[in-house]
């Protein structure tokens, strides 16, 4: 599927058809190690058939390729303009930083040239990764980072097994009826998988934590969530399985299915890709059907939203950062997250706006020099950034 999604987009391109909505995704396709063979095959044939009326006006090609890494090497191509996007493709490992993702939204603003760049950086920060706090039962805790791979212990006939680096799973091997509450939680720069004694798998993002018995007895399944995480619900009908958080509670069957509760967001938004939920919040209920999310109101209320990015939503879980039209707050409560930073303001906060996507594996400083595309400046001391204005 990624191989012909891949020849799709590239044929697409080479006859100067490609959408501006399909060229992020083009972009991290040409990006995929996986796809060295297709790559080269694709570059073979952009050499023979581009066509001649290809074009790229100068504003786009700078904002394509201004934070784009290019090979040490000469590549000679017919075309000075196929040479700057094919360039960087041929990168093993390619880093594709800059308004190649960041697409700075004001029009007007990419006409402009870029201005220099006053930015401090004293240090880097690495990103995130898999790191996450197992509390047991008792009170007893976990450090799942430096856990050797195996089973950790046993609560309430439950067998802990790590699974690898990042995987946690839970085991049934006796029934004694007795149900015990285990808790994982990651840190900033954390994330973490949980498969639960019923089969159902759970992705933690970052500052996010999931509360829930090691063994589901009785007529229903229930889980507490904070932060951000995205459910694959093992399929019960006689065992309805249910995620509290923030006051919110949503209902499943078995489905598959996202949601974001972190504090420090407007709303908390759950999003649903297959099957379906309810939402429940006080005495109101929201039915939701794949592709739509359900958002909580300042009013104690449901707002049902009927066409949800399901890409961007997802992105956390896939290693990416998305964004559409998001504003530099919104960018940067992710970038604390995952980096683990303080983020401060000096002065007014810049009215840019961002969109596209950006690899969760690149280094701070990877991704500051990439917002700099739209005029915004940082400084960076330790963990501390402050956005300029």
């Amino acid at each position: 599927m990624k191989i012909q999604r891949f020849q799709e987009l590239s044929q697409r391109w080479i006859k100067n058809q490609l959408k501006e909505q399909d060229k992020t995704e083009w972009l991290t396709l040409l990006a995929d190690p996986e796809l060295e063979e297709q790559r080269r095959a694709f570059i073979e044939a952009a050499y023979e058939d581009v066509p001649a009326k290809f074009s790229m006006d100068d504003e786009e090609n700078e904002a394509l390729f201004s934070g784009i890494v290019r090979p040490s090497g000469p590549v000679q191509m017919p075309d000075r303009r196929l040479y700057r996007y094919l360039a960087a493709a041929v990168v093993a490992g390619i880093i594709v930083i800059g308004a190649a993702m960041w697409r700075q939204k004001d029009k007007r603003r990419l006409q402009a040239p870029v201005a220099a760049v006053s930015n401090i950086y004293n240090n880097d920060v690495k990103p995130g990764g898999a790191h996450a706090v197992l509390t047991l039962g008792n009170g007893a805790q976990i450090i799942l980072d430096t856990a050797g791979q195996g089973t950790l212990g046993k609560q309430g006939g439950v067998q802990i097994v790590k699974v690898n680096l990042g995987s946690l799973s839970y085991r049934s091997v006796s029934d004694n009826g007795m149900v015990v509450y285990n808790t994982v939680s990651t840190p900033a720069g954390g994330e973490y998988q949980i498969t639960l004694a019923d089969g159902t798998v759970v992705w933690l993002n970052a500052l996010s934590s999931i509360r829930f018995p090691t063994t589901f007895n009785g007529n229903k399944r229930t889980v507490t969530l904070t932060g951000e995480g995205y459910f694959e619900v093992a399929k019960n009908t006689e065992k309805p399985f249910y995620v509290n958080t923030g006051g919110l509670n949503v209902e499943v069957l078995g489905t598959a299915f996202n949601i974001n509760g972190y504090a420090d967001e407007t709303s908390i938004k759950t999003t649903l890709l297959q099957g379906s939920v309810r939402l429940l919040m006080g005495s109101e209920q929201l039915l939701l059907k794949p592709g739509q999310q359900g958002q909580t109101t300042g009013t104690a209320g449901l707002a049902m939203v009927p066409v949800a990015d399901v890409d961007q939503v997802l992105a956390w879980k896939n290693g990416f950062f998305s964004f559409e039209d998001a504003e530099i707050k919104t960018v940067m409560r992710q970038l604390e997250r995952w980096y683990g930073i303080e983020v401060r303001y000096e002065g007014q906060s810049p009215h840019a706006s961002f969109g596209g996507k950006m690899g969760r594996d690149l280094s701070l400083t990877q991704v500051l020099k990439g917002l700099e595309q739209s005029d915004v400046h940082f400084k960076l001391e330790g963990k501390l950034l402050t956005v300029l204005p």
